[in-house]
């Protein structure tokens, strides 16, 4: 739906002449509200679809997603061999009966006060390599900027910190063989793929996992482009990451979130200044593109430490800069202890799992900066950060030929939004 922008009625059209018997989706608490409204639709047009939906969301609120009209089970945990053996009994039997697979729930199943357990695969190299052929033209998903075929990956599951932010607190990191990441990448290869994205919680989650990983991309050549959507700064050594820029990594992101030591303290973020800046001074020796996620408005901040951040970032001169405005995530340390202190007056993400309906309950934390300003803050800095020469011509030197084009296409959309927002004004 997203890939194509189809609509509710667009995809019902497109599944009428020939009905799944299971359709399977995944919850995310932040767009929760069109989820729900799209597994209302769906089973109006299909009564007997067997609606099965996990993810994220589900495993916080499982009991409350089983309670909402539509939704017929839930899979928890590692929902591959869980889901398969559930749509193999609906084909089958055209209902799921009897003893449910491990990880599965119905509302009947899940009745009483026993805990619902998540699955776990007992080792992830069970999986079979992801079957690009499934997404039909795999080809149509290309790279923002350079317009290249993409894959995506993930080499580990989970993250070994614990955020007091995240909800990934809460997870078991695992790592996927260097066996089965070089499977996948020669499948990849075979498929036309020019460009990987791993998005995985935190790729380097070691030095030495860095290293081996490094090691794999030297020995087998794929000649593939990729990139590192999340990792972490204190394992991010120069002579490792020149390396893989020598066989095609060109970005890398980092969470960053705040430099300011007390906050690194409460947000439980095992990271410093000092860590930061060299990261980010490895990467650019590199050659390597970057991207630093800033998180402002946490908990107690004051006006004096977002902008002691923002002029870290400034100083550090990333290729991209990504600013989120804290608010209270379902499932983690600090939501939990607000509503322990008092902070927050109510469980607000629990009863909007109860009753999904309307915009989900984004809250902000109340600090000494008005979140309006706070927002204003944040837009000024990249309206500031961006448009100015000294970035634009760092920006060039590092594009390649193909990426000018789209890259001048995007700045002219950006500039024109900015002038009929100040025309407004």
């Amino acid at each position: 739906m997203v890939r194509d922008q189809l609509s509710v009625e667009q995809v019902i059209a497109q599944l009428r002449p020939e009905p799944p018997a299971v359709l399977g989706i995944s919850l995310y608490s932040y767009n929760l509200g069109a989820s729900y409204a799209t597994i209302r639709a769906l089973k109006r047009a299909f009564p007997d679809l067997h609606l099965c939906v996990g993810g994220p969301h589900v495993n916080i609120f499982p009991r409350e997603t089983l309670s909402l009209e539509g939704i017929d089970s839930i899979v928890l945990g590692d929902g591959e061999q869980p889901f398969l053996e559930l749509c193999d009994r609906v084909v089958r039997d055209g209902r799921l009966a009897g003893e449910l697979p491990p990880g599965v729930y119905t509302a009947e199943a899940a009745a009483g006060a026993a805990p619902l357990l998540p699955y776990e695969l007992p080792s992830l190299d069970d999986l079979p390599v992801p079957d690009l052929t499934l997404l039909d033209d795999h080809t149509r998903y290309r790279d923002f900027l350079s317009g290249r075929v993409m894959g995506l990956l993930a080499s580990s599951r989970g993250c070994p910190f614990r955020c007091f932010y995240c909800r990934s607190e809460r997870s078991r990191y695992r790592a996927y063989s260097l066996e089965y990441i070089g499977r996948c990448l020669r499948h990849y290869q075979r498929m036309g793929v020019e460009y990987v994205e791993f998005w995985d919680e935190t790729f380097n989650s070691s030095i030495a996992r860095l290293r081996a990983i490094a090691e794999l991309f030297e020995r087998e050549r794929y000649g593939l482009r990729w990139a590192i959507r999340g990792a972490v700064v204190t394992n991010a050594p120069f002579e490792v990451l020149a390396r893989l820029r020598a066989t095609g990594l060109g970005l890398i992101q980092f969470g960053v979130e705040t430099s300011v030591p007390r906050l690194l303290e409460a947000l439980n973020k095992r990271i410093s200044a000092a860590s930061i800046q060299a990261a980010f001074a490895a990467s650019q020796r590199a050659g390597l593109r970057t991207v630093c996620n800033l998180m402002i408005n946490v908990p107690t901040q004051t006006r004096r430490e977002i902008e002691h951040d923002l002029a870290l970032v400034r100083a550090l001169a990333p290729t991209y800069v990504s600013i989120s405005i804290y608010n209270w995530a379902p499932d983690t340390t600090l939501y939990a202890r607000a509503l322990e202190t008092g902070a927050l007056r109510e469980d607000f993400w629990r009863r909007y799992a109860e009753r999904p309906v309307g915009a989900e309950p984004v809250v902000h934390a109340e600090t000494e900066v008005p979140v309006a300003e706070v927002y204003r803050m944040r837009d000024r800095f990249l309206r500031r950060y961006y448009f100015n020469p000294g970035y634009v011509a760092r920006y060039v030197r590092r594009m390649e030929a193909r990426e000018l084009w789209r890259a001048a296409s995007i700045a002219a959309l950006m500039a024109r939004g900015q002038l009929l927002a100040r025309l407004r004004g």
